[in-house]
């Protein structure tokens, strides 16, 4: 995933895909990794989402945070690439700049 080629996949992806696609499809991925349980990033989120539901969480809400987490980084991603190389009015109606921040 965090390879050379891994990234560059998702760049290009990314650059291509329309927002309705892009959003699907980073739903689709981030769920997927968020599912990998054996992966220690995902024991990592699975321990921090534990930590801040105070260390109280039903087995399926923390399966549901985690997974969340993911689909929230995947659409980040997806907007950070989409957004690369086009025009800054583009760019700054995904992102917003606050000072002092």
């Amino acid at each position: 995933m965090n390879s050379q080629y891994g990234v560059g996949l998702a760049m290009g992806v990314g650059r291509l895909l329309p927002p309705k696609a892009g959003y699907r499809l980073a739903h689709r991925v981030g769920g997927f990794i968020g599912g990998l349980h054996t992966t220690g990033i995902v024991q990592a989120v699975e321990a921090n989402q534990w930590v801040v539901g105070g260390e109280d969480l039903a087995p399926d809400e923390l399966a549901r945070r985690t997974r969340a987490v993911f689909r929230q980084t995947a659409r980040g991603l997806y907007d950070l690439y989409h957004a690369l190389g086009r025009p800054e009015d583009a760019i700054r109606e995904k992102f917003r700049y606050t000072p002092g921040f």
